[in-house]
């Protein structure tokens, strides 16, 4: 699943998971169809809150959107952005390796493990990833 919105800013990501979340339609459709576009939404939320210094919240909502779909590699990404801000780098390098088994090729998660093993002092790693 692509993971779209992180150059979008936080109050369109706002605007379009409120308006995912509330459409009456998707009622009707399968339940796993209405998951990924419900974790979708609490992902672009949380990706919003990050944006906007909200941690916690940002964290809430990504841990939502993981609950609905296990396999969206961007709320993970997302979870792993927040611990490492917050400081708790084995943490996020969990999550980063997490999110680099569903998406083995993308760039930006190489990156941020590679920053967290910098960070943990684990240089051998980084140059690694």
């Amino acid at each position: 699943m692509a993971c779209r919105g992180e150059s979008a800013g936080p109050v369109r990501l706002l605007l379009a998971a409120i308006v995912a979340i509330g459409v009456g339609v998707v009622a009707n459709w399968p339940t796993d169809l209405r998951n990924n576009l419900n974790a979708t939404a609490f992902y672009n939320i949380g990706v919003a809150k990050l944006k906007l210094g909200q941690l916690r919240e940002a964290a809430d909502y990504s841990q939502q959107a993981l609950q609905l779909n296990p396999d969206h590699w961007g709320a993970h990404n997302t979870l792993g952005r927040i611990l490492a801000a917050q400081g708790n780098h084995v943490a996020a390098a969990q999550q980063f390796k997490l999110a680099l088994r569903l998406a083995p090729t993308s760039a930006e998660l190489h990156n941020n493990l590679g920053n967290s093993h910098v960070e943990m002092r684990q240089l051998s790693e980084a140059v690694s990833e």
